[in-house]
């Protein structure tokens, strides 16, 4: 049996990681055979984005969502890759990448990484009450106040969510989504990394077969795809 048969028939793979890979390569034909953590982690926005409803009064009157990238300017241009010419709910994903320091726009989504802890902090409370899904890659931010954590455990991509958080926010996350996360309550978290930066990812780079393994096989795209948002 293949590493990627094995891959297709183990309990231990989430469907949400199938539905990014099939996600990211759709979005990036011409560099799927070279996937690196910066597009993993525009594909992960999108589908936080995808799985997400925010409250009808908190959204803008003209059909678009506002989501704001601080920290990592290559994480927004993947995102920006990934969500251009893909509207969710009738709207288009507007963009907008961040200087850290720099007042912030209005924005229904919004991505930390690279900031100091105690800045992430600042910002978490300036958020609390607003209808804004909050996301970072530092350590503890779901426990912070924040929403969704992503992170690397035993080289796969996970993820953390705060459903008190998302509760606050008035920003409602699928249960399909919801049952993929590791949930998180309010000043739980995992030990402060040293100098209390957010950490990147590393996670092994993703093959070339891993991507020709997705769309070639439609049994298994099919299985992933059709996981539908409620």
């Amino acid at each position: 049996m293949s590493l990627f048969a094995g891959l297709r028939h183990s309990r231990h793979v989430p469907r949400l990681v199938a539905l990014l890979i099939v996600c990211c390569w759709a979005a990036a034909p011409a560099s799927a055979q070279d996937v690196t953590e910066v597009t993993l982690k525009g594909a992960f926005l999108f589908n936080f984005v995808r799985f997400a409803t925010w409250p009808a009064d908190a959204l803008p009157s003209s059909p678009t969502l506002s989501a704001c990238v601080v920290g990592d300017r290559a994480v927004g241009e993947a995102f920006t890759k990934v969500v251009t010419g893909r509207p969710l709910d009738g709207r288009t994903v507007v963009v907008s990448i961040v200087e850290p320091g720099l007042a912030l726009p209005i924005c229904q989504v919004l991505y930390m990484s690279g900031l100091a802890r105690a800045q992430v902090a600042q910002i978490i409370a300036a958020n609390r009450d607003t209808a804004v899904l909050t996301v970072s890659d530092l350590d503890g931010f779901a426990a912070m106040g924040g929403i969704v954590e992503v992170f690397v455990d035993t080289g796969k991509m996970k993820f953390r969510i705060n459903p008190n958080s998302a509760k606050r926010s008035r920003v409602q996350i699928s249960s399909r989504l919801m049952v993929l996360a590791e949930l998180v309550q309010d000043g739980r978290r995992p030990a402060e990394p040293a100098g209390g930066a957010a950490r990147g990812f590393t996670p092994a780079r993703p093959s070339k077969s891993l991507f020709r393994f997705a769309v070639q096989d439609s049994d298994w795209a099919s299985d992933a795809l059709p996981w539908e948002r409620q």
